[in-house]
Order: C-alpha cells, then structure tokens, then sequence
C-alpha cells in the first residue's frame, strides 16, 4: 500500500488507525458457485437497501443438516425425553 501511494509505510498505519481501518482483520467472502447466485445477491440487497412497505422478510438455509450415526442416535434420545407439550 505504502510503495503504490509513494508514501512511508508509517503514514499508511497513522491514516488507518486515524480512520479505525484494520484491513488485517477483512474477512474473504467466497462467491457459490450458484448460476443464479447474482440475481439472488440482487434481490435481497434490494430488499434492505429499499424494502417495501409494511414487509416481512423470511430467510431460509439451503444447506441440510448432516449427522453422524452417533449425533442422530443422541438427537433422537434427547428428543424422547423431552416433555411433550400436546393435550
């Protein structure tokens, strides 16, 4: 950064601490590989940036929980000794 603004590498820290930037701490965002990955970003950025009036938004994840045959036995179990709430 300092060597592209022909600057000391100094003056680069003092403008990113005057400024509360830590670029050390950026986390990468990974685009899917979701053919209509674009259209949907779109949408629901579209969605924030103007939502309409009187709007619920819903959100639902894609990805199946997945379980060993272990965690499922565990799940079911825990499951069991829950009380039941029916009448």
């Amino acid at each position: 950064m300092a060597t592209a603004a022909l600057i000391s590498e100094s003056s680069v820290r003092r403008i990113w601490h005057a400024h509360g930037l830590k670029p050390h701490r950026v986390v990468t965002f990974k685009v899917p590989k979701d053919m209509h990955f674009a259209e949907k970003l779109k949408d629901i950025v579209g969605l924030y940036l103007n939502p309409p009036v009187h709007a619920v938004v819903f959100f639902c994840d894609e990805k199946s929980q997945i379980h060993t045959g272990s965690d499922a036995a565990g799940f079911a179990a825990q499951a069991r000794a829950l009380p039941n709430d029916d009448p």
